[in-house]
């Protein structure tokens, strides 16, 4: 058997890793789920690439972020065999050097002003906690949500924003009391819903601004687009079955919500 802490043992946060690499909705953000799943690995022996390889094949901007990662690096060793899986590649034949292509459509302008959390956010870790953020959710007229996901399959944290406050609430808490208040807003919005609703084990009558984009474009892209601000999405992929939370990863769970009131506002 194979110690815990042995270098082929898989890396915290293996399979948290794997879903996002799977679970992203563009090609940019596969490639950088792609970057961070390889970095865990990195220090690993044995044979994991195929096995690994096998589960990354779902990922259905795979062929795309492949193009997007260096050639050679660990990412792209990854990528080339999960698409090996998926479907056989011919053998490469040199070609002569071609000139810099211009920035993908989806690339995000790094420059431009980041996205920072407004307003009051709240940890919530007790059935008392949630029910006092319920009730300020349910009299709310308008609210957003977004959902972190726990290696194990299910809610690791759900993030809700009104106007003013947000609460990033453990989702190892019953949840019924907060859905039960979103489903009563006037107004709510959430982001590429699908995953977050069949997690959440709910069909919240929420408002996907994703559509309303067109397409699949990822929220960096969209806020970039929308409201001119760059939100930082390197805690993404980072541990949040992880207690405690950090301050970073608390602000960025609340931001994805609550940008998500101003991303409607700039749709009008």
């Amino acid at each position: 058997t194979t110690r815990p802490n042995s270098p082929s043992a898989p890396p915290d946060g293996a399979e948290a890793l794997l879903a996002r690499v799977v679970g992203a909705t563009d090609a940019g953000e596969t490639a950088a789920a792609l970057e961070a799943l390889a970095a865990a690995w990195a220090d690993r022996s044995g044979p994991w690439l195929p096995p690994l390889a096998e589960k990354v094949a779902a990922a259905p901007h795979l062929e795309a972020a492949a193009g997007l990662l260096a050639e050679g690096n660990l990412a792209a060793r990854i990528a080339r065999r999960a698409l090996g899986k998926a479907a056989p590649r011919p053998p490469s034949i040199p070609r002569a050097p071609k000139p810099p292509k211009p920035p993908p459509e989806y690339a995000v302008d790094r420059t431009l002003p980041r996205a920072v959390l407004g307003g009051v956010t709240t940890w919530v870790d007790s059935p008392a906690g949630l029910l006092s953020a319920a009730a300020a959710v349910g009299a709310a007229p308008r609210a957003a949500f977004d959902v972190e996901f726990s290696a194990a399959g299910g809610v690791a944290t759900l993030q809700v924003a009104v106007d003013g406050s947000a609460w990033v609430i453990d989702g190892r808490l019953d949840l019924g009391p907060m859905l039960d208040a979103l489903g009563g807003v006037d107004a709510l919005y959430g982001f590429a819903t699908g995953e977050d609703l069949k997690r959440l084990g709910r069909d919240l009558p929420a408002t996907d601004l994703q559509r309303r984009a067109g397409g699949t474009p990822s929220l960096q892209r969209v806020v970039a687009a929308r409201l001119g601000l760059f939100v930082d999405k390197r805690l993404q992929c980072s541990d949040w079955d992880a207690r405690p939370l950090s301050p970073e990863q608390l602000a960025y769970a609340a931001l994805d919500a609550e940008v998500l009131l101003r991303l409607a506002d700039g749709y009008g």
